[in-house]
């Protein structure tokens, strides 16, 4: 068996009523100056001797609003002993300008704190602190909850606003693509509908013609043509390529007949439109 000797470390914690306070001073323009107060009876609990120099350490993120004083032989800041107004005995450390913290004066605040080891106290600073916090500028940012259930709850409108839109489109489109089956389904029955040869249309000219001739007399959509002409292939160019088509085929036609734009509906065969034809139509 062995053994060994060793410290024994016992852990010295204050409240707000055991002697530590912190400031901030502010002569006119300059800017204000952190100090920290600690009663002489506190003092000796700390176990720190008046000749002690200490460093700062400011704390971060989740550590932020506190600081801690560490005991070391190179460090800047030095103990002041001083007597206040009803004679008691304190020590004060001058901390100077921190920038972390507001910049105007505050009455000292007893603060609690603890001597987390031999050499380090942390205190805990006052709720002046709190106000340069960049977390609580990030809460204070942040939506309530009730402003967030809101917006969900607008997203989600919109969204079946735009997907109540997009099948009102589609239940439009095969409207559209239904239509023209048809009058293709009726122009192919109808055995009378033939164009004369002598008007030198090409293919896509011809079903076109064919199709117009077929409503006799009525408006033909624009979408309608293109799937007649083109059928329901993906491939089917814009409809813009129908004008192109009506222009070519407009000087082709007798004299009697034409074709009219109508400006958004399509186009319609005016005229004696059974002269198109090889044989007569009923």
């Amino acid at each position: 068996m062995a053994f060994e000797e060793v410290d024994i470390v016992v852990e010295v914690s204050g409240s707000a009523h055991t002697g530590v306070s912190v400031g901030l001073t502010k002569m006119r323009k300059s800017k204000a100056k952190m100090k920290v107060s600690i009663k002489s009876d506190a003092w000796e609990t700390l176990g720190f001797s008046p000749d002690d120099r200490f460093v700062l350490l400011v704390g971060r993120d989740n550590d932020f609003g506190m600081i801690r004083l560490q005991k070391n032989k190179t460090g800047k800041i030095r103990v002041v002993d001083r007597v206040a107004a009803h004679s008691s005995r304190f020590l004060q450390l001058s901390l100077g300008h921190r920038p972390e913290f507001v910049d105007r004066a505050e009455k000292a605040v007893a603060c609690q704190w603890e001597k987390i080891d031999f050499t380090t106290l942390e205190i805990v600073l006052p709720n002046w602190a709190d106000e340069t916090n960049p977390a609580r500028k990030a809460r204070i940012q942040a939506k309530p909850p009730s402003v967030l259930a809101a917006d969900r709850e607008a997203e989600r409108q919109a969204r079946e606003l735009a997907e109540a839109e997009q099948r009102r489109r589609t239940i439009e489109l095969h409207e559209v693509a239904e239509e023209a089956a048809r009058q293709t389904r009726k122009l192919l029955s109808a055995p009378d509908v033939e164009l004369r040869a002598d008007l030198n249309l090409t293919p896509k000219e011809r079903a076109l013609l064919s199709a117009l001739a077929a409503k006799k007399g009525a408006v033909v959509s624009k979408e309608a043509l293109l799937h007649l002409t083109y059928g329901s292939s993906d491939d089917a160019p814009d409809v813009k390529i129908l004008d192109v088509m009506i222009c070519k085929i407009r000087p082709k036609l007798p004299l009697s007949v034409r074709i009219e734009t109508r400006f958004g509906q399509g186009y319609v065969l005016i005229g004696a439109w059974k002269d198109l034809f090889e044989k007569a139509v009923a």
